[in-house]
């Protein structure tokens, strides 16, 4: 519960409906609640070959997925989301 309204609750025990509305319309003006999506194979596809090739910000997004799950699945599958690192030229001899 909204801290606000449920302070307004605690004053005035009369007004507990108003106070589950009040609730209702916060929650409806803010983001809605995600539904979880099962992955596809092209999910695990996309990730498998995206891992460790771009930031797994990157991949959340075009995945439409949170960070959180999407590390979370590149670890249940054993899939290294760490960057490889970009190969370097040989250094200059002097």
């Amino acid at each position: 519960m909204l801290p606000a309204v449920a302070n307004r609750a605690k004053r005035d025990p009369s007004q507990q409906n108003q106070v589950g509305a009040d609730v209702a319309k916060a929650l409806a003006r803010g983001k809605k609640s995600s539904t979880r999506r099962p992955w596809s194979k092209d999910d695990l596809r996309f990730l498998k070959s995206m891992a460790r090739k771009e930031p797994l910000a990157k991949i959340a997004k075009s995945l439409k997925r949170t960070e959180g799950a999407t590390r979370h699945k590149a670890t249940i599958e054993g899939i290294s989301l760490r960057m490889s690192p970009k190969k370097r030229a040989p250094a200059k001899k002097r």
